[in-house]
């Protein structure tokens, strides 16, 4: 089965015994068929829309390109390295930093919704992730593969750009929210 820009071709799925349906591959058919229009979505995002002629598939991850999250669990742990790109397809989180003994509340930088990233900004410096992210509602993402994004990157040089864009849209909203908690 293979999706290309926005259409889905529809391939027989046998058996390798030649009898009855292929049911791994129609389980897979399923998935892709929902993440036809998923794809759409990644396709309206700042960063994404740049990725004109490129495959956006061939970006997801190949073993786990859905992922749902549950409320409070967590989307990535601050301080841990970034192994995917999430793109959050439906439901809301928030990005917080850790209590610490200095601070012993978390600080809330900013709450995530459809269209939002998690872990983009590590492409930039393949850091890991800067804040705690946790659902707040269930969480749907796509699960984009970093070293395939990284490779895409680096062959159009001038996507960074929007990357750096977005970075300080990102730096402008916690200042924001940092100079509304200190009043």
């Amino acid at each position: 089965m293979e999706l290309r820009q926005g259409t889905l071709q529809i391939v027989p799925h046998v058996a390798p015994n030649g009898v009855g349906p292929d049911l791994d591959s129609l389980q897979q058919a399923g998935e892709m068929a929902v993440l036809g229009s998923e794809l759409a979505v990644l396709h309206r995002h700042p960063f994404f829309q740049s990725f004109r002629g490129t495959d956006l598939q061939d970006l997801l991850h190949r073993e786990r390109p859905c992922r749902i999250f549950q409320p409070a669990e967590p989307i990535g742990l601050q301080g841990d390295p970034v192994t995917d790109i999430l793109f959050l397809v439906s439901g809301r989180a928030r990005a917080h930093l850790n209590a610490t003994p200095a601070s012993p509340q978390a600080i809330v930088l900013d709450l995530l919704s459809p269209g939002s990233t998690v872990g983009l900004l590590s492409l930039v410096d393949k850091g890991p992730h800067s804040a705690t992210v946790t659902a707040i509602t269930q969480v749907k993402a796509l699960a984009l593969d970093p070293e395939r994004l990284q490779v895409e990157m680096d062959l159009h040089p001038d996507w960074y750009r929007t990357l750096a864009e977005i970075a300080a849209q990102r730096l402008r909203n916690s200042a924001t929210w940092l100079q509304a908690l200190l009043g």
